[in-house]
């Protein structure tokens, strides 16, 4: 679903029976990052006592699921599920807790939502399918990271053993890094694609890390295809860099 308009919602909400924008939907009204790219559907929730099935029309998905009344709350004039229950509602559907953990960051960086009050929902749904998962997303959330990139990185840097590093941290008054191992002196950079546009920022990220080195520190970079196709080379990689510098 793309660009969706408040006036779209309210449309589309009279086809069924009290429902709320959910999952997906409701997250990009909220701004939230997701791993997966906004697509066409419109999802919204119809509550009822429990977990039930989904069903997909023209352009529209409708979920059954229990509704309680604090999970669900009013933006700009359209009913939609709360950050909270946004949140583990992805969290529980993803493929992966990473999923949930983009999605969670996302939402405290935002200011959205805590983790509390997203671990309050966890327990509402205890025993909904996937409701692990997204406790384990949920659990591991972290406003630092900036980017979904970012949060799957941290994710993968975890589930492989390294130590945590710091996020967003200043070296110098003009300098900000994603990822900081202080003790070991390595710093590590998530660069998305559109991170450089111009030959340009090239350079001046060129500089950038030569003044980083010329501080002691080691730069370890990496992109989308070393997180979700060669996380082991990475780990290597930053293993290797860690244990170096200890």
């Amino acid at each position: 679903m793309r660009n969706l308009s408040v006036e779209a919602a309210e449309a589309f909400a009279v086809l069924v029976r009290d429902p709320v924008v959910s999952y997906w939907s409701a997250a990009e009204l909220w701004g939230m990052s997701t791993l997966r790219p906004p697509d066409e559907l419109l999802h919204l929730t119809r509550p009822r006592r429990s977990k039930g099935a989904e069903h997909t029309y023209d352009g529209l998905v409708v979920h059954h699921a229990g509704l309680p009344a604090e999970h669900r709350t009013v933006k700009d004039g359209v009913r939609i599920t709360t950050p909270a229950r946004t949140v583990v509602d992805i969290a529980r559907s993803g493929l992966s807790v990473r999923a949930g953990v983009v999605v969670a960051d996302s939402a405290l960086r935002l200011g959205l939502c805590d983790v509390e009050d997203m671990l309050a929902v966890c327990r509402a749904c205890q025993k909904w399918p996937g409701a692990q998962r997204a406790r384990a997303a949920v659990s591991f959330a972290d406003p630092g990271g900036t980017s979904p990139l970012e949060s799957i990185s941290r994710w993968e840097f975890a589930r492989g053993g390294l130590p945590a590093p710091r996020l967003q941290q200043w070296i110098t008054p003009r300098i900000c890094v994603d990822f900081l191992w202080r003790a070991a002196r390595v710093i590590g950079e998530a660069d998305g694609r559109v991170k450089y546009t111009s030959p340009d920022d090239l350079y001046a990220e060129k500089l950038r890390q030569e003044h980083l080195e010329r501080l002691g520190y080691r730069v370890v970079r990496w992109g989308w295809d070393d997180v979700i196709k060669n996380q082991s080379a990475l780990l290597t990689r930053l293993t290797r860099a860690l244990v170096t510098r200890s």
